[in-house]
C-alpha cells in the first residue's frame, strides 16, 4: 500500500536535496509547450525485408561499447540504492570517512558502480545513497530507459567522448520506508518520464561515465 501522508514531507525534502535518482523527476509537469514536450515521432512503417539470409545493418563497435557501459551504470545505480545493496555502500563510505577522506574519490572500484563511472556521475550514486539513508528510505525495482541514443560520439579525439540523450521512466523505480517497506507514492507534480542527458570519456580504452544530468522536460 501507498502511503502519501505524513511521510510526504520527508520524501519531498529528500528528493530536493538529490540531484536524480529516481528524484529526478523533482520537476514540475507544467504546460509550457515551448519546451521540447513534442511527442516522439513514431517509427516509421518498415520497408521491404530483407532476403531471407541477408544480414542487417552491424552496430557500430564503438557506439556498443559506450552503451554497454551506460547500460551497466544504471544497473548499478539501482542495486546501489536498493535493499540490501545500500549497506555495502554505506560502509564503503563509512570506511572512507574513518580514513579521513571528505569527499568520495573521483572513482575507485571499491565501489562498484566506479567500474563504469568517475567524476560527477560517480558522486552522484554516492550523494543519493547518503540521502537516502539520511530519510530512512530505500528504493526498489530499477529506472526503465525508453529511448536511449547517442547524439554524439568522438572516438578520434585525444580523450575519446561520447554524449548521450535519453528518456527516463520511473513508475517501475519506487521508494519505500525502510523499516517497514512501505511504499511512498510519488507526488503528483512529479515527472514519471523525464529527459537526462549524459557524458562519457574513454580513458586507456575503458568508458566511464562522467556526467547524468536531469533535464525539465517532458519526453
Amino acid at each position: 500500500m501507498k502511503r502519501t501522508s505524513g511521510v510526504r514531507s520527508k520524501a519531498t525534502a529528500w528528493a530536493g536535496a538529490t540531484l536524480l535518482a529516481v528524484t529526478a523527476l523533482s520537476g514540475c509537469s507544467d504546460n509550457n509547450t515551448d519546451a521540447d514536450s513534442s511527442p516522439s515521432p513514431s517509427a516509421p512503417d518498415a520497408g521491404p525485408t530483407e532476403p531471407e539470409g541477408e544480414p542487417g545493418p552491424s552496430v557500430d563497435p564503438g557506439e556498443e561499447a559506450v552503451l554497454a557501459v551506460y547500460d551497466s551504470y544504471w544497473t548499478e545505480y539501482a542495486a546501489a540504492v536498493s535493499e540490501p545493496g545500500i549497506d555495502e555502500y554505506l560502509q564503503l563510505l563509512e570506511e572512507m570517512t574513518n580514513r579521513g577522506d571528505d569527499e568520495p574519490p573521483l572513482s575507485t572500484t571499491a565501489f562498484p558502480v566506479g567500474e563504469y563511472a568517475t567524476g560527477e556521475a560517480f558522486t552522484l550514486v554516492t550523494r543519493v545513497v547518503t540521502d537516502l539513508d539520511a530519510g530512512g528510505l530505500v528504493m526498489a525495482g530499477a529506472p526503465e530507459r525508453i529511448s536511449t541514443e547517442i547524439t554524439s560520439l568522438d572516438a578520434d579525439a585525444q580523450t575519446p567522448t561520447a554524449e548521450f540523450r535519453d528518456c527516463l521512466a520511473v513508475e517501475g523505480w519506487t521508494v519505500h520506508e525502510r523499516a517497514s517497506g512501505e511504499e511512498i507514492a510519488y507526488p503528483d507534480d512529479r515527472l514519471l518520464q523525464q529527459v537526462v542527458t549524459a557524458k562519457a570519456e574513454q580513458w586507456e580504452g575503458k568508458w566511464l561515465i562522467t556526467e547524468v544530468v536531469e533535464r525539465q522536460e517532458v519526453c
